[in-house]
């Protein structure tokens, strides 16, 4: 691996940061920041060797050039004070400036299409960042109103960089995926389609108003703790020892609470007929996920394959670099669910599945109140019912949800710590749901699986 392809990798990761650093920082700041990533990544993809996907009538970076250049009219057009070179968003910054460094790099010694997927996947996940601050802003209750067309034109802005990125990195999956069918899996391959699912999931969660997004997302991360167990199984080359073991366990546990978190919320969906589908681009990269490890793990006649096989197919150095960064996106994941959970207001629930979860978890005899609103009437009314329309979630469940949120946290934040890239959670996790946030003791001692073992 050339030093291009060590810097670039390590900018990922810095990018792939910002998705779980949102709450509190200044989304103009990060509107101000964000072409200053793009102009630097462009830098470097006009050095680069000519790449036959590339061409001067369709360069995708001449796109997402003229995005950011709309981002700062708009901020020259509401002010001075927006268009100060003094405030930058502090996470953005050093990543547009490493990538400015970057360029002296030697650009000839990697793989062009693979560098320029690289940077397209930074400047993707910073424009992801900035979309989600802005969002996020003009949705709570502090927006500034004259900050409002500010925010809404920097959102669409922002949204185009997010999607033109994200559409070049899905048309170059593909690419790789056609002219590869019969072939080995590329070794980046399972790390574009955990990097498109992590994506996908933040942004779904953060617009989330049905349970059917709740429901897909626990699917998909309940899965990915499943497909790990066998994949770390087979890239050990001398069989587990114990510190991997106590990471297949943490994984084990984090599957099972998804699992019981999609369990919760699908009893609150309803009927399918009265169920719309939820975030479809969720729903999508589920597929690609569930058909990415496969391929990965299964023979096409579906039989396992062998661990020979299964490394064979796969770049094991950046398969543990995926699989920690998956581990550090899903422990974010479950925050932000968590959060959502706060706020039952955003995730409306079907009225008859919600009467039938309310006379499951409580018996009208011995909790008559709990049927009720303050003012006596109905949580759930019968024209509720007969009208089959969805309802906001009754109080006497959220305690319910809030548990199963709270061991999602837990448990994936103990499967991040048991990969030996961060401190460990001293004692395994207890099956039984807790109303505890954190983890309570935490040991420095790293365990598991480092990024640097075992040898490619």
């Amino acid at each position: 691996m050339s030093e291009l392809d060590d810097q670039l990798a390590r900018l990922e990761r810095v990018a792939a940061a910002q998705l779980h650093d949102v709450v509190g920082r200044d989304p103009i700041e990060a509107l101000r920041t964000l072409p200053e990533v793009v102009e630097a990544a462009a830098g470097i993809w006009a050095a680069l060797p000519e790449s036959p996907q590339v061409t001067a009538d369709s360069d995708p970076m001449d796109r997402l050039l003229q995005a950011t250049r709309t981002i700062g009219q708009v901020l020259r057009t509401h002010g001075g004070a927006y268009d100060s070179a003094t405030a930058r968003d502090e996470g953005l910054l050093p990543l547009g400036e490493a990538l400015t460094e970057t360029e002296a790099l030697d650009l000839t010694s990697s793989d062009p299409a693979v560098a320029r997927g690289q940077l397209m996947h930074i400047v993707h996940l910073s424009a992801h960042a900035a979309r989600v601050r802005v969002a996020g802003d003009l949705i709570g209750p502090a927006t500034r109103g004259q900050d409002r067309p500010l925010l809404q034109r920097g959102l669409a802005e922002a949204t185009s960089v997010d999607e033109l990125s994200g559409s070049y990195l899905r048309q170059a999956h593909s690419r790789r995926t056609t002219h590869a069918a019969q072939e080995p899996q590329d070794p980046r391959d399972l790390g574009l389609m955990l990097a498109r699912w992590d994506i996908t999931a933040h942004r779904a969660i953060v617009t989330a108003d049905h349970p059917a997004t709740l429901i897909h997302l626990a699917a998909g991360q309940s899965l990915s703790y499943q497909a790990l167990q066998p994949l770390l199984r087979a890239i050990q080359p001398s069989g587990v020892d114990a510190q991997s073991e106590q990471l297949i366990s943490r994984l084990e546990q984090a599957g099972r609470a998804w699992t019981d978190l999609g369990a919760f919320w699908q009893d609150l969906q309803g009927a399918p007929r009265s169920s719309p589908v939820g975030d479809r681009a969720l729903l999508e990269a589920f597929r690609d996920l569930r058909t990415g490890f496969r391929d990965v793990l299964m023979r096409p006649n579906g039989e396992p394959r062998s661990a020979e096989e299964t490394v064979s197919r796969l770049d094991v150095r950046d398969t543990l670099e995926s699989i920690h960064q998956m581990l550090v996106s899903t422990a974010g994941h479950a925050r932000a669910v968590d959060d959502v959970t706060q706020r039952p207001e955003r995730i409306p629930v079907n009225a008859r599945a919600g009467q039938r979860a309310l006379t499951t978890y409580l018996s009208q005899e011995t909790y008559p109140d709990q049927f009720l609103n303050q003012d006596g009437s109905a949580v759930i009314t019968p024209r509720d019912i007969m009208l089959d329309r969805p309802v906001p979630l009754p109080q006497a469940l959220r305690a319910a949800a809030e548990q199963h949120s709270t061991e999602v946290v837990r448990a994936s934040t103990a499967a991040f710590h048991a990969s030996g890239l961060a401190p460990t959670v001293s004692a395994p996790p207890s099956p039984v749901r807790g109303m505890s946030r954190r983890p309570e003791h935490v040991d420095p001692s790293p365990a598991g699986i480092s990024r640097t073992s075992p040898a490619r």
